[in-house]
């Protein structure tokens, strides 16, 4: 090659010194990366479509909770024997009913109380993500069960003030949600993310 020298690299033939880049083909996606967008995208419109159809019907159930819970609180009772006396003692309650002969009586007492707003520790986290969580959901049953105390006390005859009624409508929707609300709510609003997950979105 008149006077010019070349030699065979790994990389194509060098030219007095300077290499001769080689071109390379593109490289195309496999095709069984693009044929998941489409099945994927199908399951999103199904898990929102089950999560609405999932919310008003809990939100129904919300509702007729709401009605059975102002029966059973906020109507007048009669109560001829006078033992319609407010309790500001925490245990004074429970230790009457557990000290009486009659474990009907006691079972139906504290087993009401804890009953009576238990399904809003499923429902509450099914509606608004922002309820998940054990500390959550029991301040909100104990501001609501001193707010029924409150009114029964003030505005409903035959009905006072108990703070073991309230302390046993907060444990009651604790542990609906530890036994079934948790669950639930994983269900229809996937896994909640961990703390050092939302510092680092927030982030």
């Amino acid at each position: 090659m008149s006077g010019e020298t070349a030699k065979v690299t790994g990389t194509g033939r060098t030219w007095f010194g300077r290499s001769k880049p080689t071109e390379t083909a593109p490289v195309a996606k496999p095709p069984a990366a693009r044929s998941k967008a489409p099945g994927k995208k199908g399951r999103g419109i199904v898990r929102r479509i089950l999560r609405f159809f999932t919310g008003v019907i809990t939100l129904a159930a919300l509702v007729v909770f709401c009605y059975w819970a102002y029966r059973f609180t906020l109507t007048p009772v009669p109560d001829p024997n006078g033992w319609a006396v407010g309790n500001g003692e925490p245990g004074k309650t429970l230790r009457f009913y557990l000290d009486r002969p009659s474990i009907k009586e006691a079972v139906h007492a504290i087993g009401g109380n804890l009953a009576l707003l238990a399904p809003l520790g499923v429902m509450l986290p099914i509606l608004f993500k922002s309820l998940r969580g054990p500390l959550r959901l029991t301040i909100v049953g104990a501001v609501l069960s001193f707010g029924i105390e409150i009114v029964q006390h003030f505005a409903v005859s035959g009905r006072t003030f108990d703070v073991d009624d309230i302390i046993l409508n907060s444990v009651g929707v604790l542990l609906a949600y530890l036994l079934i609300g948790r669950r639930a709510a994983r269900l229809v609003h996937g896994r909640k993310p961990t703390l050092t997950a939302r510092i680092l979105r927030r982030g």
